[in-house]
């Protein structure tokens, strides 16, 4: 079934024509590519590591094991470094392809197993240098500083680095203790951290001066030099384009609010963006709110290519703050990052769960279909608390008139007395309680492609629901991550 053409607002629709994306296939095909490129320099890694070793392999010492253990480490951990670097700088070349929301994930466990593999490469070599020395363990070859071992101290300090960032990051990011400043600007000493670890291998080590590790230490190290070099030009440049200002605010309900940004000289970026795309906004003027935040664009994104709507809810002092702020105030956006949604075009039906504020990619993506003309048979499940969390509802009622889509509302704190009182609307239904398995069935048959954003516990519980009653493997929904 191909997508259903409907009218049209006939002022904007010529902007879709002019914006040329990726395809969602091409994107699958690139995705493919950069993992062969990950598991082939693991392999080529690993299987030097056993070739040139085969004669130690056959009849083994303790102290030939444990250095070639700790060189094994190493190997891998220069490879994993690289992929957790690319991961954390969004790289157009790879967000483009993952998303940033996956990448940031996937930069998180990736950045702890690195640390864990430069620390067995530490562990296992000081054992086998100990062990030359005639000693069992020499603790002191962990921490030594001794400048008579330049090349060795290299090492020592590119591992300590890593693990301070990599603390840091834990203890900020993820466990909210730290604020961004005290954790961010430290966590970027991992660059350093890199340069001193790829010259250490070099310096130090008996491998990586012969092929094939030489010709794959010289690509690793190019590799992150240059996604250095390309985010610290566009850190120092503050590209004019990504520089916008509040327009106007809007008051969608008590706690979730829509600011529209502008920007007069135009942005090519956000000009091209896709439905279901979000923006890293930061307010570089204003204290306490210069720290980088992700929000979705709520609005079509085939209209008004100066002109971006963030729907904002209340639910943390950058967000209470971010919302009062006053017309004129310059705004530092990047992006658009995300490929949540990309593929709706390609499907025959489609159903978007949401929970809150979740809901913000799906009117993108609704809101296109109708500036567009072109839109997909579309189930639409929303989770509120009470009618007063529900917004932009009459808008929502237009476009069940004007799209194939229905709209159901999952209202928690309602009971069927007050949701009684509501006016009927064609395409739009409301239903107290929650989303669960039984109703998912009722709505669903489970062949449509899924879609689902909102809170983790949300999104899990829904996940289990479509795998429980719809037999809907979680590789079939795709989702839209908070990962800030």
């Amino acid at each position: 079934m191909k997508p259903v053409h409907v009218r049209p607002f006939p002022a904007t629709c010529h902007l879709m024509e002019r914006i040329e994306h990726p395809t969602p296939a091409r994107r699958r095909v690139l995705a493919r590519i950069w993992l062969l490129a990950f598991c082939g320099m693991l392999a080529v890694a690993n299987l030097a590591f056993v070739f040139t070793r085969l004669d130690r392999l056959a009849s083994p010492t303790l102290i030939d094991a444990t250095g070639d253990l700790g060189n094994f480490f190493a190997f891998n951990g220069l490879v994993l470094l690289t992929a957790t670097m690319l991961m954390g700088s969004r790289n157009p070349w790879i967000e483009g392809v993952f998303g940033l929301d996956k990448l940031m994930l996937w930069h998180r466990t990736l950045g702890i197993l690195t640390v864990l593999f430069f620390c067995g490469h530490t562990g296992f070599r000081s054992w086998s240098i100990s062990m030359q020395r005639g000693r069992t363990y020499d603790l002191s070859l962990l921490y030594s500083l001794e400048l008579a071992e330049w090349d060795v101290v290299m090492g020592r300090v590119a591992l300590f680095l890593m693990i301070a960032a990599a603390t840091l990051a834990l203890l900020g990011n993820r466990r909210q203790i730290l604020r961004y400043k005290a954790w961010k600007r430290p966590h970027l000493l991992l660059y350093a951290a890199a340069l001193l670890g790829f010259a250490h291998g070099m310096l130090h080590g008996d491998d990586l001066p012969t092929a094939p590790f030489f010709w794959q230490w010289a690509l690793l190290l190019g590799l992150v030099l240059a996604d250095a070099l390309r985010r610290l030009r566009y850190v120092l440049r503050r590209d004019p384009e990504r520089v916008w200002s509040v327009e106007a605010v809007r008051a969608e309900t008590r706690d979730t609010t829509t600011l529209f940004l502008r920007h007069d000289g135009g942005c090519p970026h956000f000009a091209a963006r896709r439905p279901g795309q979000f923006a890293v906004v930061r307010l570089p003027r204003v204290p306490h709110l210069d720290e980088p935040h992700p929000f979705t664009l709520s609005g079509a994104a085939a209209t008004e290519p100066n002109r971006l709507a963030l729907t904002v809810k209340v639910a943390g002092d950058f967000t209470e703050e971010f919302v009062r702020v006053m017309p004129g105030t310059q705004v530092l956006c990047e992006g658009p990052y995300g490929v949540f949604c990309s593929d709706v075009l390609e499907q025959e039906r489609l159903v978007f769960i949401a929970g809150g504020v979740g809901a913000t990619p799906f009117l993108s993506v609704l809101r296109t279909f109708a500036v567009t003309g072109r839109a997909v048979p579309t189930l639409f499940v929303w989770s509120n608390k009470r009618r007063r969390d529900v917004f932009a509802a009459d808008e929502l009622a237009d476009l069940c008139a004007r799209l194939p889509l229905r709209v159901v509302h999952f209202l928690s704190r309602e009971t069927p007395e007050s949701l009684a009182e509501i006016p009927q609307t064609p395409g739009v239904t409301h239903l107290p309680g929650r989303v669960d398995a039984d109703r998912l069935a009722s709505l669903c048959d489970g062949c449509e492609s899924f879609h689902l954003c909102g809170p983790e516990a949300f999104q899990e519980s829904v996940l289990r629901c479509l795998e429980e009653r719809l037999d809907v493997p979680r590789r079939r929904v795709s989702r839209e991550l908070f990962f800030w």
